[in-house]
């Protein structure tokens, strides 16, 4: 093999290195999604979707990592209900959040949903959980859809 032969050779190696070295370092931060149109969808097949008013919003001490909220909210407004939901019902809604320390630490999943202040007024879309009394995020972080009364406020 001729000298020019193993320079040729050698660069290729080192820029494939580099390429594979950037592709993992890319790959490491980025967070999963879920596929194109997956939101619309989950949105769509939703059993409840319904205008609420945040009361109440329950956390863990501490707020480590991935960890549990429980909302309390006023039913301001219903456009679909499968299970019955009335104006002026409260009700729970079981979220999620995930802090900026473990996204990252390299957190992956869908989107994550915001910590929604007390006062909050928006759209969401929910899914009746089996015990009945407390209400799953059908589209996990696309749950919530803001309202222009709280666009106005910030």
């Amino acid at each position: 093999m001729g000298e020019g032969m193993k320079r040729r050779r050698v660069t290729y190696c080192c820029a494939a290195l580099a390429a594979t070295v950037a592709l993992c370092a890319v790959a490491a931060t980025s967070r999963a999604e879920l596929p194109p149109g997956t939101y619309e969808k989950l949105k769509k097949d939703a059993s409840e979707v319904l205008t609420v008013r945040i009361l109440r919003m329950e956390t863990p001490e501490g707020r480590v990592g991935h960890f549990r909220v429980l909302f309390t909210a006023r039913v301001l407004g219903v456009t679909r209900s499968k299970s019955g939901v009335k104006r002026g019902q409260r009700l729970r809604i079981a979220s999620y959040h995930v802090t900026e320390e473990a996204r990252k630490a390299g957190f992956v999943g869908p989107r994550i949903p915001p910590l929604l202040p007390v006062g909050w007024t928006g759209k969401v879309y929910l899914n009746q959980k089996q015990d009945r009394k407390v209400f799953d995020l059908a589209a996990y972080g696309e749950s919530f859809e803001e309202t222009n009364e709280n666009k106005s406020k910030k």
